[in-house]
């Protein structure tokens, strides 16, 4: 089995039970918000809850640990505008297109 296919099992296995810990960002925009997510991702909620994302990860991808052209990957949108800890991953663009190979979505 590859490295990186290793990762991501390791990956799936540990997110399996993550603890809600509340919202990331307690800034009163707990209001879910009628945008298009392609404009979400432009406000200024999503880029605080990124960068604080990234922090969390060290820069690092949660599969392969790269610190390459990484992306905060919403693992649901249920939670738009008041994301937990566990509603995010960050991916580096391999492992995000690996996901969405393996997930169909």
């Amino acid at each position: 089995m590859s490295k990186k296919r290793n990762a991501w099992a390791k990956f799936k296995t540990r997110n399996r039970h993550v603890d809600l810990r509340g919202p990331i960002l307690h800034d009163g925009s707990h209001q879910k918000k009628d945008i298009p997510y392609s404009q979400y991702l432009f406000t200024k909620h999503w880029i605080v809850v990124r960068r604080l994302a990234l922090e969390r990860a060290n820069h690092r991808c949660s599969i392969c640990e790269s610190t390459h052209s990484l992306q905060v990957h919403h693992l649901t949108y249920d939670n738009l505008w008041h994301e937990y800890a566990n509603d995010l991953t960050v991916l580096c663009d391999s492992c995000h297109t690996m996901l969405h190979a393996s997930t169909g979505r």
